[in-house]
């Protein structure tokens, strides 16, 4: 029963099918209480998807980028301004 249910939160389901999950449903407490847990899990899978792409990229000025980049090749080991002989 588990796929049907999987099936119902993703596309609708033939009569036959939806009749018979309808039907399985109302006998299985165990099933319903599935079905509770899946469908909040699906509404929270959802929000949190929404809520990731609305929000907007932050981006470093150019003279932020610019200061990283010095800092970066300053304590870089291999860096072009350090001898060979000093490692």
């Amino acid at each position: 029963m588990s796929l049907g249910q999987s099936d119902a939160l993703e596309r609708p389901l033939p009569a036959s099918k939806r009749a018979g999950l309808w039907i399985h449903l109302h006998l299985c407490a165990f099933c319903r209480r599935y079905t509770r847990q899946i469908q909040c899990r699906h509404r929270a899978a959802h929000e949190s998807a929404d809520s990731l792409t609305d929000r907007t990229p932050v981006g470093l000025d150019r003279a932020a980028h610019g200061r990283m980049k010095k800092q970066m090749r300053e304590h870089t080991p291999w860096s072009r301004t350090t001898p060979i002989s000093a490692y």
